[in-house]
């Protein structure tokens, strides 16, 4: 599936979800594959991320963000190899928790975020939006490693996600998929 066509797929049920597709789609026929890439595209690009269950889907993984400094969801930016924006969010996923048997709950985008990035001085990056596009995953096991853009992962119960600032958007949604 191409990238486009996972955005136009995507099916959006509130006038939030509706925004953050509809401005995902225009970002990326106007950037087209530079907005897939974050040196390219300075005023902001596409990153992908999942929702981990545990296989009982009673918890969520979430990662204590290193220089963010919040806990969110497991995600990152779209490498030049990745073929699809849901390769991105397993490759990330298994990246940042050393969790090897994590696949997709469904082919179907859980979620198109639109949040804003600071500036990052260390990284020679200025401000800049991230057009996140959020997927459900599964995770085989509990076990995790924390990786250095981390410090800390914790499973976290479904009913608590509503307590986590980044994720208060989506946590009903969460909710009411399980």
């Amino acid at each position: 599936m191409t990238f486009l066509k996972a955005l136009l797929d995507f099916t959006a049920k509130d006038e939030r979800e509706l925004k953050n597709k509809n401005l995902a789609i225009a970002h990326f026929k106007k950037y087209q594959l530079n907005s897939l890439d974050r040196k390219f595209c300075n005023n902001g690009h596409f990153t992908a991320s999942g929702i981990v269950f545990n296989a009982n889907k009673t918890h969520i993984l979430l990662t204590h963000h290193k220089i963010l400094n919040i806990w969110i969801q497991l995600g990152g930016h779209i490498d030049k190899t990745d073929k699809s924006f849901s390769k991105a969010a397993i490759r990330e996923c298994i990246e940042e928790s050393g969790i090897e048997q994590i696949e997709l709950l469904n082919n179907e985008i859980f979620d198109i975020d639109i949040h804003d990035v600071p500036l990052d001085k260390s990284k020679n990056e200025s401000a800049h939006s991230h057009y996140d596009v959020r997927y459900l995953l599964i995770s085989k096991t509990d076990k995790f490693v924390v990786s250095n853009e981390s410090h800390n992962l914790k499973w976290v119960e479904i009913k608590m996600i509503k307590k986590i600032p980044a994720l208060k958007n989506i946590a009903k949604k969460i909710e009411y998929f399980i």
